[in-house]
């Protein structure tokens, strides 16, 4: 990574092992897991380890001497100080349970400057938290609306806390802010041992709480990232970690784990090498990007040609076209090199594409002796693909709003189901705040009223079916045909490249018309559905 990505790293070696000892100095390979992740993570930047008065000594001995190692267990203000320096000017800010055991793709995840804003490193699956301590995460749309720690309740959450926390250079001082109010937390519910114990939750759950955006980062696919309790886990961690084919790790990430049917199946599958290949040549994702925009207009010279042989040549393009669309996004994963600017350069080179692809089978059409009116189905088709653009632009802006307000809360609630309003609840000390919340529970002993039964009405019959599409989405053939039917664009891609090959440009813009009005019908319903639910 370069040295602009580098953040200031805190680890945290405050946690002990099941025997007693700190956890971040358990050996795996010969090095204590501490010095691993200070090797990975920490060349070059300002580093810090947080640990407890009696492990200073040993934690220092197995650092390079430029490490600052200060022991946070004097108080919860030598915590909250702990937690909150180094403070480099322009840099993010990334704290790891230095007790975590992962493959260096993964560590490459949530240490790589790879996308702006705030992050967490999110553990999918049932599995439940790692350490037992309740701390998980609820996302929508790719923002945490929820987090649990050992003193907060989360209702239903998606994955848990990985223990890394990576926080953004413009949110730093927001989050500094934040430290005295849940130190003050911590000391009123007397937790002060388990702040320091396992502090990472806790920032979370107030970073969520105050509103700043939090995005989750998962480990790679079929990696490995595992937060350790004894030598058993470091050994097993260890030889999970021996056994991966690190390369086709790295090369199966760079494919996107969610995407359109034809792109899934009858690009990736070979894209993925285009984008080693681009990667160990030296290309950036920005050229690429503008190679396929000249297939494109490549493409679109064909169509213009108003010849079958025109035309072929034009679909032939297109598929080019877009495979290096895919081959561009996937060498910036593979690389590790994505940019804003290079997220912006392609959505618009995709636009781009697309209109000109309309632009040269409406001058084709004409040419072959359509009629001028095929202007008027270019043009509606064009319409159509815009507005979509511009609704989904809209709906998925105003989903974040909704999900940004649901997410603030109170530190002091200690549960934290956004669909209900806030009451502040008292936690026993006894361990209760590490069970899940359950919001039917204050209610449990009361028998429902059928008027205002879930099940009751047409709301009820909206949300059951909701919930058995959803579930639905199991099936393959569920999942693959609702991002079949909103025609993304590797199907409308492969439609306008069939279509115009053994029929017409006026064919292309009819059944990008047909098909453009189900999806927009599909998704305008669902969404109303959703929203009355």
């Amino acid at each position: 990574m370069t040295d602009g990505a580098r953040p200031d790293l805190v680890l945290i070696a405050t946690r002990p092992a099941l025997q007693g000892t700190c956890a971040a100095l358990l050996g795996a390979e010969g090095a204590p897991l501490l010095r691993r992740l200070h090797d990975h993570l920490g060349d070059g930047a300002s580093s810090r380890v947080v640990t407890r008065s009696g492990w200073v000594a040993e934690v220092a001995a197995g650092l390079p001497d430029d490490v600052e190692v200060v022991a946070a267990d004097t108080g919860p203000d030598t915590l909250a100080a702990s937690l909150g320096a180094p403070a480099t000017p322009g840099r993010d800010l990334l704290l790891v349970d230095a007790g975590v055991l992962a493959d260096p793709y993964s560590l490459e995840r949530i240490g790589d400057r790879v996308a702006a804003g705030t992050r967490v490193l999110a553990l999918p699956g049932g599995a439940g938290d790692p350490l037992g301590a309740g701390a998980g995460l609820r996302a929508t749309r790719g923002r945490v609306v929820a987090a649990g720690s050992r003193l907060h309740a989360v209702t239903g959450p998606d994955s848990w806390h990985g223990r890394a926390l990576r926080i953004d250079a413009r949110d730093r001082d927001a989050a500094s802010e934040l430290l005295g109010p849940l130190i003050t937390l911590v000391r009123e519910r007397d937790a002060e041992d388990a702040a320091l114990t396992d502090p990472l939750p806790l920032l979370t759950v107030a970073v969520v709480r105050d509103g700043t955006p939090l995005a989750p980062v998962t480990p790679l696919p079929g990696g490995v990232w595992r937060v350790v309790e004894g030598p058993a886990d470091v050994a097993a961690a260890t030889q999970a970690v021996d056994a991966l084919d690190l390369e086709a790790l790295r090369l199966r990430a760079a494919v996107k784990a969610e995407d359109g049917f034809f792109t899934t199946f009858f690009v990736s599958t070979y894209s993925r090498y285009l984008a080693r290949w681009s990667a160990r040549r030296g290309f950036s994702p920005d050229q690429v990007t503008a190679a396929s925009m000249l297939l494109g207009v490549l493409a679109a010279l064909g169509f213009a040609s108003g010849q079958r042989v025109g035309w072929i040549a034009g679909a032939i393009a297109l598929q080019f076209a877009f495979a290096l669309d895919c081959v561009d996004g996937q060498l910036a994963r593979y690389a590790r090199v994505s940019t804003p600017r290079g997220a912006w350069l392609d959505a618009v080179f995709d636009r781009g594409k697309e209109y000109v692809a309309y632009l040269g089978l409406a001058v084709g059409g004409i040419r072959a002796g359509d009629g001028q009116e095929l202007w008027v189905l270019a043009a509606a088709a064009l319409t159509l693909q815009t507005v979509r653009h511009v609704v989904d632009l809209g709906y998925d802006a105003q989903q974040r709003a909704d999900a940004a307000a649901a997410a603030r809360a109170p530190l002091d609630r200690l549960d934290h189901d956004p669909a209900s309003p806030w009451e502040p609840v008292s936690l026993e000390r006894s361990g209760a705040a590490n069970a899940p919340a359950t919001p039917a529970a204050a209610g449990a002993n009361e028998v429902a009223d059928p008027a205002e039964s879930p099940s009751a009405g047409v709301r009820g019959r909206l949300r059951a079916g909701i919930v058995g599409l959803r579930r639905g989405e199991a099936i393959g053939v569920v999942r693959w045909g609702k991002r079949i039917v909103v025609l993304p664009i590797g199907e409308r891609f492969a439609l306008i490249s069939v279509v115009v090959a053994v029929a017409s440009p006026r064919a292309v813009f009819l059944w990008l018309l047909g098909w453009g009005v189900l999806a927009a019908a599909y998704t305008t319903l669902g969404r109303l559905a959703r929203s009355v639910a």
